[in-house]
């Protein structure tokens, strides 16, 4: 890879943290989380990238982990929480994700399906998995 590695990521609408494509050819790209600054997240960075090129996931699925970190990142952020702490307070995060009214797409104004809260846990808990077997995170986060 040459060149500036944020040369590489197309830029959708600014917010707290967004979901990225990263092209790394023409044939190969995955999504990634980035902040404000346009500075990718290296925590998920990593996962999203390892499940991309080394669990060959399609890169969709990667988009669509990226969209469920994004809601989990920023969900840290507004109660003032780090991925160490975000654990121990995963049952208010769910409770947000009952509550909440979906903000776009063909879905707007409608609760999420409790199959779809389902799956963003399932991304967030693999995450950490991905996160404390890589030493990205410590082992504590677990035994939350």
């Amino acid at each position: 890879m040459s060149g500036n590695y944020l040369d590489l990521i197309e830029r959708p609408s600014l917010s707290e943290f967004q979901p990225f494509r990263v092209r790394i050819s023409e044939v190969l790209a995955y999504w990634t989380v980035v902040d404000v600054r346009f500075q990718p997240i290296a925590e998920a960075d990593r996962f999203l990238s390892e499940s991309r090129f080394g669990r060959d996931r399609a890169e969709r699925t990667t988009q669509v982990y990226a969209g469920d970190l994004c809601l989990y990142f920023n969900w840290l952020n507004r109660k003032g929480l780090d991925l160490e702490s975000g654990p121990s307070e995963l049952g208010r995060f769910l409770l947000e994700l009952r509550t909440q009214l979906i903000e776009s797409g063909k879905s707007r104004g409608r609760p999420r399906s409790a199959e779809r809260i389902n799956a963003i846990l399932s991304v967030v808990r693999s995450f950490y998995k991905f996160a404390v077997a890589h030493d990205l995170v410590g082992g504590g986060v677990l035994s939350k």
